[in-house]
């Protein structure tokens, strides 16, 4: 599992020095001198003038994404390469003792960056390349140069399906449902006999109204979006379960109506949910079949495999892999025996009278040392390295919060949920390292919820939430551009969008306390009404736009597009105004925190920037109050680039860039690439670790590589040989859901 680190070195270039340092810059020719340092990905040299940063001094800044902490590098780099005749012309160099000392004082994090191959490092990487021509070389000699039509022959680009794609369709259901019963749920509870309650009553209905609507709208979305294919084979699915589901109301009222014979209506609902299981395992088996007949019985498909795994073997005659089988039943062994030690324990817990306090000491105890056995084995958990004594004080002390809370929740529930939960926390500690800021900020609003409503404080927490969700659309607005320094200064939408907030929290926080929700799902509810805010799109201050002259956009394109992989640097002034660094800053540390380096992009998207397949690497560092720049390393085009950024993570694109002086915002795509040209800085020096190939062919050289390892089925066979046509391609199925 490789872990990765992107930082900049930021220094002063001394005044007058820029026409020098230039010189040498070029003579350095960072293309080939960094060629050698085995954990570097990318790297570039940018010189930013003082002109564009409004500054006396220019700076110079190093990008660097890299495999593991960062000292080790820099120590390899400084044996490596000759750094001092580059930052010989920075300010304070001669006052350092050595390069190295200079280069660690210089070190710059970013606030916010992206890694398109969470787990792979460049080794691995050119690996997987060097693997991946050899598979091709075995292909020719074995005389399959091309295999058949059907897998081959698809055109190029193809979509993979991935997981989000999957459930779109899935979710139009649900909420559909949720809506009307929320609604029912809100009506019941609303008190229409005192004339005192007459707001209150007034506002629960325009909640109500406001849940279906929106409920309504979001399932029409989800299932309009999804992809035609996908859809087609989820209606069959949907009718089988709503017809299960009706007539398991019906049973569950029969329970009521005769208790007698609960025992058969019980029988029922197993039945009716075994038929329902099994009429979408028939239909995954149906369509896997028809395609595999499509393709079986060709001799080219049982030729690549020979050649591929140096097998005389058959593909439809393999054997029985019954030391993979006896693998599977010895792993599912060992997590039953756990299971039933840590159930055993805590029926002993409870037989023996032991207080909640010393079963929570017991559960953080034990998963304190399971954090210390994967230390002490060289775990390197996402985004923390196990040779940093603060990454390990960091894990550890993560390992006793996640501890203490499975030790509350162990005391509260039955101990054959308890024995569940403990084994996954046990099992799932390092997976668990991802979402640590998703559990470490639930009891953070847990708990003042927990005490407002325990102690009778629901005025107070009223007027909090209130005061919270005004705050945030203020924040968002503020992201996005407003106040303009133009007359007016809010934009009437702004207004209007800022008091909405306000009553949609105070509404929320006053329907979940009249419907006496627990506060456990209250935390759970307001953030994710929150967060819902930020979907909102929020327009622009209007801007004049900006556009380069022919010869700097010359300029800019001459370094671009010689290989696949393209390089882009920009600065952005930030707009005057005292909180707007603040503003960004947080926005840019929740984002990282929350999704860049949760399991969100990580796990959930495979290293997609939300959906994007092009982003090598990409990091934004605020030098200063006045200036942030933005570094990426992203495949083909740069109007391909933009595009893909404008088209889908537009509103995203717009809080980051929004507080960028002459932003014109993403609703006009051309206007905002134009803008984005006038940031742009030239690279002088850029290297690569592997150049020549994008992030859709890492990835299809990565599941070539495990598939070929592990591909013991006919259809999986063939998904691997699929994945050597012209673009990764693979057969549609539900249950690929973690395919990119």
């Amino acid at each position: 599992m490789a872990t990765h680190a992107v930082f900049t070195i930021v220094a002063d270039v001394q005044q007058g020095a820029e026409p020098a340092l230039e010189a040498d810059l070029q003579g350095f020719n960072a293309a080939t001198r960094f060629v050698g340092l085995p954990r570097l990905h990318f790297a570039s040299f940018v010189v930013f003038d003082a002109k564009c940063l409004k500054r006396p001094l220019s700076k110079l800044v190093l990008e660097c994404a890299i495999d593991g902490p960062i000292g080790p590098f820099l120590r390899d780099l400084d044996r490596h390469c000759d750094l001092s005749r580059v930052f010989r012309h920075c300010q304070e160099y001669a006052r350092a003792e050595n390069t190295l000392q200079y280069l660690r004082a210089h070190v710059q994090k970013p606030h916010l960056y992206h890694v398109g191959t969470p787990y792979q490092s460049a080794a691995s990487i050119l690996s997987d390349i060097r693997q991946r021509d050899d598979f091709d070389q075995r292909l020719r000699k074995a005389g399959v140069l091309s295999l058949d039509d059907l897998l081959r022959n698809v055109p190029a680009g193809m979509r993979e399906y991935w997981r989000l794609e999957i459930l779109e369709p899935w979710l139009a259901l649900p909420i559909a449902v949720a809506g009307p019963w929320l609604v029912w749920l809100i009506w019941s509870h609303t008190i229409w006999n005192e004339w005192r309650q007459i707001v209150a009553s007034i506002l629960n209905v325009v909640a109500a109204v406001g849940v279906v609507l929106l409920a309504l709208f979001y399932a029409f979305v989800s299932w309009q979006s999804a992809l035609p294919q996908i859809r087609r084979r989820v209606i069959s699915w949907m009718w089988w379960i709503l017809k299960a589901a009706v007539l398991g109301v019906l049973t569950v009222g029969a329970m009521r109506v005769w208790p007698r014979y609960a025992y058969v209506e019980w029988s029922v609902l197993i039945l009716l949910a075994a038929a329902t299981l099994y009429k979408v395992y028939a239909d995954v088996s149906s369509d896997r079949d028809a395609r595999l007949a499509e393709v079986r019985g060709t001799t080219s498909i049982d030729a690549a495999w020979r050649a591929l795994k140096h097998t005389p073997s058959d593909v439809s005659a393999r054997g029985s892999h019954r030391w993979r089988t006896g693998r599977v039943l010895l792993n599912l062994l060992g997590c039953a025996t756990s299971i039933v030690l840590i159930w055993l324990a805590l029926v002993d817990a409870h037989a023996n009278g032991l207080s909640k306090p010393i079963v929570v000491a017991c559960v953080t105890a034990g998963v304190v040392l399971r954090a210390v056995w994967l230390t002490v084995r060289g775990f390197r958990a996402n985004g923390l390295w196990m040779e940093e004594r603060e990454g390990i004080v960091r894990f550890l002390g993560f390992a006793a919060v996640v501890g203490i809370l499975a030790g509350f929740t162990l005391t509260a529930t039955p101990p054959s949920v308890g024995a569940v939960v403990g084994f996954a926390v046990l099992f799932a500690l390092d997976a668990l390292w991802n979402w640590r800021w998703w559990i470490a900020g639930y009891p953070l609003i847990y708990l003042p919820l927990r005490m407002a409503v325990d102690y009778g404080h629901t005025t107070e927490l009223c007027v909090a939430i209130t005061t919270l969700f005004f705050l945030e659309m203020w924040w968002l607005t503020v992201l996005v551009g407003w106040p303009d320094r133009k007359r007016p200064r809010w934009s009437a939408q702004s207004k209007w969008l800022m008091a909405g907030a306000a009553v949609g929290g105070f509404t929320l926080i006053d329907v979940l306390l009249r419907i006496h929700v627990w506060p456990s799902l209250m935390a759970v509810t307001i953030p994710a009404a929150l967060y819902g805010l930020w979907l909102l799109k929020i327009k622009p201050p209007d801007v004049k736009g900006v556009r380069l002259s022919r010869d700097e956009l010359n300029d800019l394109r001459s370094q671009e597009d010689h290989d696949v992989q393209n390089h882009m640097a920009a600065l952005v002034p930030v707009r005057k105004a005292w909180f707007r660094p603040a503003v960004l800053r947080s926005f840019l540390w929740l984002l990282n925190s929350l999704f860049f380096q949760a399991g969100w992009v990580r796990d959930w998207y495979k290293g997609k920037l939300f959906g994007l397949p092009t982003v090598h690497f990409c990091q934004w560092v605020l030098l200063d109050n006045r200036n942030y720049i933005f570094l990426s390393n992203y495949d083909h085009s740069w109007s391909t680039y933009l595009d893909d950024f404008g088209t889908t993570i537009a509103p995203g694109i717009q809080k980051i860039w929004g507080q960028g002086e002459k932003n014109p915002g993403t609703s006009s795509l051309g206007t905002f690439k134009d803008y984005a040209r006038s940031t742009m800085v030239k690279h002088a020096g850029w290297y690569r670790a592997y150049p020549g190939i994008t992030l859709r062919q890492i990835w299809n050289n990565e599941e070539i590589r495990r598939g070929v390892a592990s591909a013991t089925r006919e259809e999986a066979v063939i998904r691997v040989l699929r994945r050597f046509g012209a673009a990764p391609k693979t057969l549609p199925e539900f249950i690929n859901a973690g395919i990119r």
